[in-house]
């Protein structure tokens, strides 16, 4: 009991309350606006899809990796706010600041699948990472279809930064065939131009 004290769960579900600044910076509503949460539960989602279907195919994935991989993927939010990916892009100490965010949440034994997440060294960390690029992808279209235009720029960038982790991660041409199919039919706008 005293593990799970030591856990800050208030803050981290205030990842239920923290709009994704990108679809703000975009045109979107706040009252619109995707959540942390709501984004973190449609990476979890896909990514089970995905390792569901690799492990049909004979794939041997350790899905509790990636379960947790997708969990805490985004959960340092709940303490830096929602910074979005331009800007994690130029910030040349983000990994680190992640992991003490994570340590300061309470969550040391999760901190080296976090770890592994961020350097894509493995199956599962790069299906989780795709798995969050398409979560991405599919709330740009969605709000796309509503009429909000300016995320196209960051649904574009998302696929792109999925036909680039595949192409830099992927060795084995075959599992980047599969996932790519599987991608294909997990987009909500696969064909967006």
């Amino acid at each position: 009991m005293r593990c799970i004290r030591l856990i800050n769960i208030e803050k981290i579900v205030s990842l239920k309350n923290l709009p994704r600044t990108g679809w703000l910076l975009e045109g979107v509503p706040q009252a619109f606006a995707e959540n942390v949460a709501e984004h973190t539960f449609e990476v979890m989602i896909i990514s089970y899809l995905i390792s569901r279907e690799l492990t049909e195919r004979g794939v041997s994935i350790d899905l509790g990796k990636i379960m947790i991989m997708s969990l805490f993927h985004d959960a340092e939010e709940a303490s830096t706010g929602d910074i979005i990916r331009r800007v994690k892009d130029r910030i040349s100490e983000i990994n680190d600041l992640k992991i003490e965010m994570l340590r300061e949440l309470g969550f040391e034994k999760e901190i080296d699948l976090l770890r592994e997440y961020m350097s894509l060294s493995t199956l599962e960390s790069v299906i989780v990472k795709i798995s969050d690029l398409v979560a991405t992808a599919n709330q740009g279209c969605r709000y796309l279809k509503t009429g909000y235009s300016g995320v196209k720029r960051i649904i574009l960038s998302s696929i792109d930064s999925i036909e680039k982790i595949l192409i830099e991660k992927i060795a084995s041409e075959e599992f980047r065939e599969i996932i790519n199919k599987l991608v294909k039919n997990i987009l909500l706008c696969p064909d967006l131009k």
